[in-house]
């Protein structure tokens, strides 16, 4: 049995191409699911698919078998960006998949808030949150970030997610 800590996406990335070229069958979570756990993703290989569970439960269901934790390389990480990037399909079906396991996730610990506040205030409440990640992108294009748990591309992300959010909201109003 092994078990790999991730803590990046790039980390993530570049063991799933390393695991793929040892032959683990990592088909199941192909489809990312770093985005719902972040820092505390885990994957186990224990003779069935992979899987991945979180660090805790890992811990507990697992007390015998050491953690390991998983850094890319450098050269990893370019290697996994190549693979992926490959096919931009491909690359764009595995961010709408991400952003839909954050959707689901962030609306299971918070709620459907960002609906309620669009039925409490109308449209410009989401164009308010769309406009601070906007804003965020911008300030991050210029200066180096000082929060260090949200990139760039997780701002932009955030801003994808909220758009189809109001999307989907002015879909519901209009009927």
């Amino acid at each position: 049995m092994k078990i790999y800590h991730v803590e990046t996406q790039e980390d993530y990335d570049a063991l799933m191409v390393e695991l793929e070229g040892r032959d683990y069958n990592v088909m199941a979570i192909k489809s990312n699911r770093f985005f719902a756990m972040q820092k505390t993703c885990v994957i186990v290989f224990d003779g069935l698919p992979a899987r991945v569970v979180s660090l805790d439960f890992a811990s507990k269901e697992f007390p015998h078998v050491a953690i390991q934790k998983y850094k890319a390389k450098q050269n990893d990480v370019q290697s996994a960006i190549e693979t992926i990037s490959q096919n931009n399909a491909e690359l764009f079906h595995k961010i709408i998949t991400d952003l839909e396991q954050t959707y689901l996730a962030k609306n299971k610990d918070y709620g459907n808030s960002f609906e309620e506040s669009l039925n409490e205030f109308g449209e410009v409440a989401g164009i308010v949150r769309i406009g601070d990640k906007f804003n965020r992108a911008k300030n991050l294009s210029q200066n180096k970030a000082n929060v260090t748990d949200e990139s760039k591309i997780d701002t932009y992300l955030d801003m994808a997610n909220y758009n189809i959010m109001q999307a989907m909201w002015l879909m519901k109003q209009e009927g």
